[in-house]
């Protein structure tokens, strides 16, 4: 995949907030924040998600 088309570190952490917060778990706690202020920053604007093929490790 190249590299412009590959998800950010910030763009998979958003995801997995996002996960664990629709799963019934507290994001807060999974993201290691030490207030809730920077959870809701990854929790916003991270609606539209792309679906991208899945890539092999070689």
């Amino acid at each position: 995949m190249p590299p412009a088309a590959r998800p950010t570190f910030h763009e998979i952490r958003a995801l997995s907030i996002h996960l664990y917060s629709e799963a019934g778990y507290d994001p807060q706690a999974r993201a290691a924040h030490t207030d809730s202020k920077s959870t809701r920053i990854y929790q916003r604007g991270h609606v539209d998600w792309v679906e991208v093929p899945a890539g092999e490790v070689g």
